[in-house]
């Protein structure tokens, strides 16, 4: 009966390993291809390539977790890992939507200006929230498959911290994205109709 069980595991390995080696080589490329061609290097692309970092960085600990079995340490240090890298990759899907929206004319008179502003909150926000959770102990083995919330406390504490540590800032990214994206199309549409 176990090994029946275990087939479905390691066709699910299989997908996880290769799709984070796809994330990995997809996410390269874009760097490779900012820092190989200067005509790229805008600072939308830039905002880009900070996005494939936080993506690199988390196909990599999901890639390291899908063959480790360990429960301790280093599942605590992979959880770190992908928690913050995954977090700021939801704030720079939302800060690239914000750029864009402050380069429709009229509405800044410097978009590059606000650039360093979204390295304080990508990157420093989802540091604050890993090292409370690290703080309360929270980050470890966990049910889903690798390691993130330590599943060994009660279930609605487990969800609480799911929340705080990921899911709840996914949420707001899609959300935001999606009204970001509609008020520049709104904007843009705007825009184009005003006469010259």
């Amino acid at each position: 009966m176990s090994a029946i069980l275990a087939i479905p595991n390691l066709a699910v390995r299989g997908i996880v390993m290769t799709t984070c080696c796809l994330s990995i080589i997809g996410s390269s490329l874009i760097i490779f291809s900012y820092f190989r061609w200067r005509d790229l290097q805008t600072t939308s692309r830039k905002l880009l390539v900070f996005l494939s970092i936080a993506d690199l960085a988390t196909a990599i600990g999901n890639l390291i977790g899908s063959v480790s079995e360990d429960t301790g340490a280093f599942c605590v240090a992979q959880s770190t890992l992908t928690t913050f890298s995954s977090m700021a990759s939801f704030h720079w899907t939302v800060y690239i939507a914000v750029f864009l929206l402050l380069c429709i004319p009229g509405l800044s008179s410097n978009p590059d200006g606000v650039v360093r502003y979204f390295h304080v909150m990508a990157w420093g926000l989802p540091l604050v929230v890993v090292a409370i959770a690290l703080g309360f102990g929270v980050l470890g083995p966990s049910a889903v498959g690798w390691c993130w919330i330590d599943d060994q406390m009660p279930q609605y504490q487990v969800i609480a911290w799911g929340l705080f540590t990921g899911k709840a800032w996914e949420l707001i990214a899609y959300v935001a994205t999606i009204v970001l994206y509609l008020v520049i199309r709104m904007k843009v549409r705007q825009f184009t109709r005003k006469p010259a």
